[in-house]
């Protein structure tokens, strides 16, 4: 199981233990959102964008696109484009509400009940979209 795959586990738990436990207090809750939280990796200061390397390594040979690149240059741009993302969580989302009891991911367009994170993107939910 991945990071992402557990904090989604752990947000499904916590919210189905809100809304279907009579018992489910506020010290479960705050250990649900500490172990969310232990999970989250911090921001890195040392990160460079893939998108932005890839550019460059193309703009430095001068060439229009990756299918120009030779055997070795291509492989320079596959592992650069295949190194795993620092950034766990690149972007945020909303859920919508659909008027109806479902929310949907306004990145994905899923249709779920409300959560932290999207459980078919792994998007981290913000705020629900009016």
């Amino acid at each position: 199981m991945t990071r992402e795959q557990a904090k989604r586990e752990i947000d499904s738990l916590d919210f189905y233990l809100q809304n279907h436990t009579d018992d489910y207090g506020e010290e479960s809750h705050t250990a649900m959102m500490m172990a969310i939280k232990a999970l989250e990796q911090q921001p890195c200061e040392d990160c460079i964008s893939r998108e932005n390397t890839l550019k460059a390594i193309i703009e430095q040979l001068g060439i229009r696109n990756e299918d120009y690149l030779i055997p070795a240059e291509a492989t320079l741009y596959k592992v650069v484009k295949n190194m795993p993302s620092v950034n766990l969580h690149p972007k945020t989302g909303q859920w919508i509400n659909n008027q109806n009891g479902t929310f949907e991911c306004d990145q994905c367009g899923c249709k779920h009940s409300k959560s932290r994170f999207c459980p078919d993107c792994g998007t981290k939910m913000q705020e629900v979209a009016k």
